[in-house]
């Protein structure tokens, strides 16, 4: 008996990959933004949009783009007030394609994990700093810099301010 589960699990592993087993293709990932509240568009390496929502956002997104490809993710966040933010989700491989070595074997590594996407994984969260303001929000904003950081150019464009 105890022979016949060792053949099983051997047949086994041999006929799975072993990030197939062990992880998914599949991933939640929340979605924050400091401050929250931005609109968040989520698209593909291809340009199309995959989702948009607000921050915080939670999307379960895919961790392969293609056999043998990682997934990548363009996302663009707007606040009023803020610059659009464009921010790179890239999935990374995945610690247990690795396993294949020991359990899945080459078919494991050459065809089911790269195939099924196994082989990739995405984190759990992704936050995105925002910058507040810019020329094109209508917002304007104060920037205090020292003279010495002025070229001759800027410093003969000053005026003088009288304050009473």
């Amino acid at each position: 008996m105890k022979l016949l589960n060792i053949v099983t699990a051997a047949v086994l592993a041999g006929t799975v990959g072993c990030a197939s087993i062990v992880s998914k293709n599949q991933y939640p990932v929340s979605f924050q933004s400091n401050p929250s509240g931005a609109m968040i568009t989520i698209t593909d390496k291809n340009g199309n949009t995959i989702a948009s929502g607000t921050t915080p956002y939670t999307l379960t997104l895919s961790a392969k783009s293609g056999a043998y490809q990682a997934a990548e993710y363009t996302l663009t966040l707007e606040k009023d007030g803020y610059q659009i933010t464009h921010s790179k989700l890239n999935a990374s491989l995945d610690g247990w394609y690795f396993g294949n070595i020991i359990f899945g074997g080459l078919l494991g590594i050459l065809i089911i994990d790269p195939i099924t996407g196994s082989m990739w994984k995405l984190p759990s969260n992704h936050v995105v700093n925002l910058s507040v303001g810019n020329a094109d929000s209508g917002v304007p904003t104060l920037k205090i810099i020292e003279l010495s950081q002025l070229t001759e150019e800027q410093r003969g464009q000053l005026v003088a301010v009288k304050l009473n």
